[in-house]
C-alpha cells in the first residue's frame, strides 16, 4: 500500500492479486506477495518521476507518509536517547 492504492489497480480497476505462500506459524498467518510487483513498482516510479506542485503527495500516498512519520519519530527518539547518554555524567 505504500506505493499508492491507485498503483495497485490493474487496467480493469481491480486490485492486483496477492499470491499466498507459506504459512508462518509464529504469527499464525500466510505470507503473501503482490502478483505483479514489477508492474506496481513501475507505475509508482512513473507516477513519481517528476515533481508536480499541483499534486498533494501526502493525500496521494497516505500510507507512505505515515511510514515516513514513524521512521522520523524513531530517529528523533533514538537521537534524543543518544544525546542524553552523551551529556550525562558517568557515575
Amino acid at each position: 500500500m505504500f506505493l499508492g492504492r491507485h498503483n495497485l489497480l490493474q487496467p480493469d480497476g481491480t486490485l492486483t492479486p496477492i499470491v499466498w505462500g507459506s504459512y508462518v506459524s509464529g504469527v499464525q498467518t500466510y505470507q503473501g506477495r503482490v502478483e505483479d510487483k514489477r508492474g506496481v513498482f513501475d507505475r509508482f516510479l512513473k507516477d513519481t518521476d517528476s515533481f508536480d506542485a499541483d499534486v498533494n503527495y501526502a493525500a496521494r500516498y497516505p500510507e507512505l507518509e505515515l511510514l515516513w512519520q514513524h521512521i522520523f519519530q524513531c530517529v528523533k527518539s533514538a537521537n534524543a536517547i543518544s544525546c542524553q547518554m552523551l551529556v550525562s555524567e558517568p557515575e
